[in-house]
């Protein structure tokens, strides 16, 4: 009896510690997807951000008056920037990006390009991405947040592509 008691505590101190570590790397893959959820909101806000800024150059005269994944470019002065929906399952905004964007970006290095007097100046883009959608960015306990961000000169430009050459003329003739 006190051997089966015995070998029934080993099998039981066992069969804990394997649930334990089994448990513990299943809340860590969970928070891992969630973060890479977060993470590609923010790409996804960055991308939409730059595209409309060097090709369509929405953000010189606010409100901008374009859309972001389906979704309108409404300037939240409370939010202090461009808070999008990513809507990526059955139309339910599962996720979300806070663009903000400074078209008059200084660092406070007068050796920087950004800050060099008569110079085009600097754009700076932040893109912070959720795993819940805007509205619950602020009070759900399982929100993570990531972000990106980019700075570059206001003299870049993107030139359309060149028109494709003419076809050949016909030979033989």
């Amino acid at each position: 009896m006190l051997y089966t008691v015995l070998v029934a505590s080993i099998v039981l101190a066992i069969t804990l510690g394997i649930s334990l570590v089994s448990y513990n790397e299943l809340v860590l893959s969970i928070e891992a997807r969630e973060g890479n959820a977060a993470f590609f909101a923010a790409d996804t806000g960055m991308e939409c951000a730059l595209y409309l800024d060097l090709v369509n150059d929405e953000f010189t005269n606010l409100p901008p008056q374009s859309n972001c994944e389906g979704q309108s470019l409404v300037y939240d002065v409370n939010a202090s920037g461009y808070p999008i929906n990513l809507n990526y399952v059955s139309g339910t905004p599962t996720q979300c990006a806070v663009i903000n964007v400074n078209k008059n970006y200084l660092t406070g290095d007068p050796s920087n390009p950004c800050d060099i007097t008569g110079g085009a100046g600097c754009t700076r883009i932040e893109s912070r991405g959720y795993n819940v959608s805007c509205a619950d960015k602020g009070t759900s306990p399982r929100a993570i947040e990531r972000a990106v961000r980019t700075t570059y000169t206001n003299s870049y430009v993107i030139e359309p592509p060149p028109p494709p050459p003419p076809p050949p003329p016909p030979s033989g003739l």
